[in-house]
């Protein structure tokens, strides 16, 4: 493969540098299997397809310059066995193990000496296995790192791993888009960049979130959970009897798990808390989803754990929501992360510190295949991912859709939230409050059964 180096954007650089101890930005992914997989069938697909993205075989230099960006250089020593390794769970190899597992490289760091990813193929998981893939973030986004995903998969289990084609990525456009000439197209452009401009006032003003069990000082250890399967037709009915969408009803829901999880432990619930959410919102195009790199905004979404009645909390969530999307904030903090990328790491910290005062978790929410698929001829069954936090935000809550079912990750401070599984339940017990009170509207199908 030809020496290639490139000079990371803006954007990449800005996530790069929120690299923290307490606050790791990187990407955690989870693929469970029934049947144990072998560590040459997943080298050999990942020296045949992941390779053929450059970003998997560079290491990034000229981190600590003052000005300019690092760059991504060909690692000359890339070296597989380092970057795929392989554990074995001890017994009883459940669930519980499992997250303890993940728990601890959650909280360990990449090598910076190294391509920015790593697989640990996991072995003595029920009678199957594992495997655990962690990518730091100036590497893709969640939109263009599924597109990764599929590219290493088939759609059938006795497909060859090296039948894959090399995937390009588009060359970017950093003009954005054509101009418009005349005088209504410049009265066009200084309108919206007034629009705009209101926007960041309006994000600058914000009042930092309310100080609950969820916000705090923040230490180095990490504790993931995640939920059994949601059955994803019957998440949209909901939403679709009550004219919101898949992702309106699952914040609705985790809104309300959080709300349950701070009654029982004493807290006092005033007739407004609400807490921000920033969630990403993809601003790339469709055709270039497989290109790596950042290109989403964030939007500051309000959530309302004063609302005790489900249907009431979603519509209230999907009210906020729909606002929000007919915004340009999402535009707004896109830019703001260009800005910061340019400016001094120092700079860029009080930055993201002073915006993260006004957030107390990430949710996101990203879309799967709706089929079975397989990773070196196993038939993955279960995807789960963790979204990294950044600042002084000390929760992450992740949404993912595969094969006809919804998985939600959840990843918190070990010492803001020792326990997120008991938000995992309390979430359970919100989706079954909403299901029922849908169906008191308008007749649903039976609940599936486990």
């Amino acid at each position: 493969m030809a020496s290639t180096s490139q000079r990371m954007s803006n954007v990449d650089t800005a996530w790069l540098r929120m690299d923290d101890p307490t606050n790791l930005m990187m990407i955690s992914g989870l693929i469970l299997f029934k049947e144990p997989l072998e560590k040459a069938d997943l080298r050999r697909v990942i020296e045949n397809r992941l390779l053929k993205f450059d970003r998997f075989r560079q290491r990034i230099v000229g981190l600590d310059r003052l000005f300019g960006n690092p760059r991504w250089e060909d690692d000359p020593h890339l070296d597989l066995d380092y970057h795929i390794q392989e554990i074995t769970l001890p017994a009883p190899g459940d669930a519980t193990v499992l997250r303890h597992v993940v728990g601890q490289f959650m909280s360990q760091p990449l090598d910076f000496a190294h391509p920015l990813w790593q697989i640990h193929l996991i072995r003595n998981y029920q009678q199957g296995c594992a495997v655990l893939v962690r990518i730091h973030h100036c590497i893709a986004d969640g939109i263009a790192l599924v597109r990764v995903l599929l590219s290493l998969t088939d759609t059938q289990a006795d497909a060859s791993a090296s039948t894959t084609p090399a995937l390009q990525h588009p060359s970017r456009n950093n003009t954005g888009g054509g101009l418009t000439n005349g005088t209504s197209g410049w009265l066009q452009s200084l309108k919206m960049g007034a629009v705009k401009l209101y926007s960041l006032a309006r994000l600058t003003l914000q009042k930092p979130d309310p100080r609950t069990l969820f916000k705090g000082k923040l230490g180095v250890a990490k504790i993931p959970a995640w939920s059994a399967p949601l059955p994803l037709d019957e998440v949209k009915q909901i939403g679709k009897t009550l004219g919101a969408t898949v992702n309106d009803v699952l914040l609705s829901v985790v809104s309300g798990a959080l709300r349950q999880y701070l009654l029982k432990r004493g807290e006092q619930i005033p007739p407004d808390l609400n807490i921000r959410a920033a969630v990403p919102f993809n601003l790339r195009p469709p055709e270039d989803a497989i290109r790596l790199g950042n290109e989403f905004g964030l939007l500051f979404l309000s959530l309302p754990l004063s609302i005790e009645d489900p249907v009431e909390r979603l519509k209230e969530v999907k009210r906020r929501s729909l606002e929000l999307k007919r915004s340009v904030q999402s535009q707004v903090v896109f830019g703001v992360l260009n800005l910061i990328g340019m400016v001094p790491r120092a700079i860029q910290k009080l930055v993201v510190n002073f915006f993260g005062t006004k957030i107390t978790a990430v949710m996101t929410n990203v879309p799967g295949p709706q089929h079975p698929i397989y990773l070196a001829g196993k038939e993955v069954e279960t995807i789960l991912f963790w979204v990294p936090q950044s600042g002084r935000t000390g929760m992450g809550v992740s949404i993912f859709s595969y094969n006809h079912h919804v998985y939600i990750g959840l990843a918190t401070d070990a010492g803001l939230v020792p326990e997120p599984a008991e938000i995992i339940q309390e979430l359970h017990n919100e989706y079954d409050r909403l299901r029922e009170a849908t169906r008191a509207q308008e007749h649903l199908p039976p609940a599936e059964t486990a």
